[in-house]
């Protein structure tokens, strides 16, 4: 009897034994899957995301150049009538005297390199002097053609003194170099998560071939800055990456593609991903890249904690009755979501802040300022756009190094977020800029806000070793959202004037330009 209890035991705990183990082992595969599902997606949405990175960076840069282009407009206009206001006071000077002036004036190498600059004899419109930075060889030069260039030139002004006509502008080709020289210089200094970086190539032959294209900017490649390009290269797997990108630009615009390229700083070859988009005015292909590797250890590091969930769960399981298995798998299908939330939550942060002030990027600001612009279309609370930058920042980067530059860029992140309101919007706009957005600030409290800015600044202490103890300074240029205006970009544009105008007239003070009239409040 007791042999035969013996024996009924131990099958008991062998059919309990394999019951487990089959329940286990059923829960096993069902959890592997839960984990390959959760892992896949996880994947896909990293993925979504960095490509939206890429194609927002590339988009704003392409955003930018035509600010860039106004801006440099507006720049050598005020230059244009700083020199016709230099002649005035020599007007009184003979026509000769006044004449001879002018030219000595325009000659100076400067000048000579970026302004097209002519003299006429107003009673006989013959040309007695002239300038032309960028002539075509083709073209004849008469007064016809001076006449002409009110329409063709982006600046623009003509001015009698006497006898003498004075015509001074800049045509689109200065214009376009002065930009361009701002792009190298700000791609160059880009700075992006995953190592990424920005490229750009000059597309010289839309049909490909051998110097198909110029590399103009290439932060990983810079000593291969100027070659040419040829649409047979290809990479360490066969493909042709640049016949790929010249064709998908040029029948759509612009197109994401893969290929294996050396990651930045090191001679290791990895597949990236990499969004290109063509600017036709420059005949451009801006493009932005990340390797796929990197991605991967994103998704790995997203999934570990879950991963570890996921094995004591396991263990728990498989050592309970099936009352407390279902228990878990519930338990554990809330942990999956909880963790997905955080983690797809943690991913958009990332991508909205700038990671040295840890303030809002310049995504981020253009997703404020639409809801901004929608309530003040519909409900009309208006904002305040407060564009700023640092005063004589390059010297600080060049004095103290670009540490202490960091440490100021922070330090004034801080100091701005602990005097600004709760629902006021702080964001790093680039570089040393930054952007304020008040929400229904009174009209009669911005001059005394932005004052008190400017004061609580101009206190804060900073050192290193070059120049000891030092204090900076910002310059502001602000303005509102008006009915006339389409877009809110237009309030931004006229924020990044008034904000020249203020470092044009001192520094240090802010300008609030509305509806195209000035105010100087500080």
């Amino acid at each position: 009897m007791d042999y035969l209890r013996k024996k009924y035991r131990i099958l008991q705990i062998t059919i309990i034994l394999i019951v487990g183990m089959v329940i286990s082992t059923i829960i096993y595969v069902g959890l592997k899957d839960v984990d390959d599902m959760y892992h896949n997606y996880a994947a896909k949405s990293i993925m979504d995301i960095k490509k939206a990175y890429l194609k927002d960076t590339v988009n704003n840069i392409i955003a930018g150049i035509k600010q860039k282009n106004d801006d440099q407009v507006n720049f050598y206009y005020h230059i244009a009538e700083d020199i016709t206001n230099i002649l005035d006071n020599y007007y009184h000077l003979d026509s000769e005297g006044f004449y001879n002036y002018t030219k000595q004036y325009m000659t100076q190498e400067i000048k000579k390199a970026n302004f097209t600059f002519f003299i006429v004899d107003r009673q006989s419109q013959q040309i007695l002097y002239m300038n032309i930075p960028n002539k075509e060889e083709s073209e004849i030069i008469d007064i016809g053609y001076i006449n002409s260039l009110s329409d063709q030139l982006p600046v623009y002004i003509k001015k009698a003194y006497g006898k003498y006509s004075i015509i001074i502008g800049i045509d689109q080709k200065t214009i376009d170099n002065q930009v361009k020289d701002l792009l190298y210089n700000e791609i160059h200094s880009y700075k992006f998560a995953d190592e990424a970086y920005v490229w750009v190539n000059e597309v010289v032959d839309y049909e490909g071939g051998d110097n198909y294209a110029i590399r103009r900017i290439h932060p990983n490649l810079k000593e291969s800055e100027g070659i040419y390009l040829s649409t047979e290269m290809t990479d360490i797997k066969g493909t042709f990456p640049y016949k790929t990108e010249l064709d998908g630009v040029k029948q759509y615009g612009e197109l994401f593609f893969q290929y294996y390229f050396k990651k930045l700083d090191s001679d290791i070859i990895s597949e990236k991903i990499t969004f290109a988009k063509l600017y036709k005015d420059y005949d451009w292909i801006i493009a932005m890249g990340v390797h796929l590797d990197d991605i991967q250890e994103y998704v790995n590091y997203t999934s570990k904690d879950k991963n570890e969930q996921v094995s004591m769960l396991l263990i728990i399981i498989s050592l309970t009755t099936i009352v407390l298995i279902c228990i878990a798998l519930g338990v554990i299908h809330f942990l999956e979501k909880w963790y997905y939330n955080n983690s797809n939550k943690t991913l958009i942060e990332e991508t909205q802040k700038d990671p040295l002030t840890q303030t809002y990027n310049r995504r981020a600001a253009y997703k404020y300022l639409s809801t901004s612009w929608s309530n003040y279309k519909s409900l009309g609370i208006n904002s305040t756009i407060m564009m700023m930058d640092i005063d004589n920042f390059k010297k600080i980067n060049d004095n103290c190094g670009h540490s202490v530059g960091d440490k100021v860029l922070v330090g004034l992140a801080d100091k701005l977020n602990s005097h600004i309101r709760s629902n006021d919007f702080l964001c790093r706009w680039g570089g040393e800029e930054f952007l304020l957005i008040c929400n229904g600030l009174k009209k009669q409290d911005i001059a005394a806000f932005s004052s008190k800015l400017l004061k609580v600044v101009e206190e804060m202490n900073f050192e290193c070793k070059e120049i000891k103890k030092f204090n900076i300074t910002i310059s502001i240029g602000i303005s509102e959202f008006y009915p006339e205006d389409e877009q809110f970009s237009i309030a931004i544009n006229r924020a990044d004037i008034a904000l020249y105008q203020a470092k044009a007239k001192g520094k240090n003070r802010c300008i609030i330009l509305e509806e195209n009239t000035e105010k100087c409040n500080s």
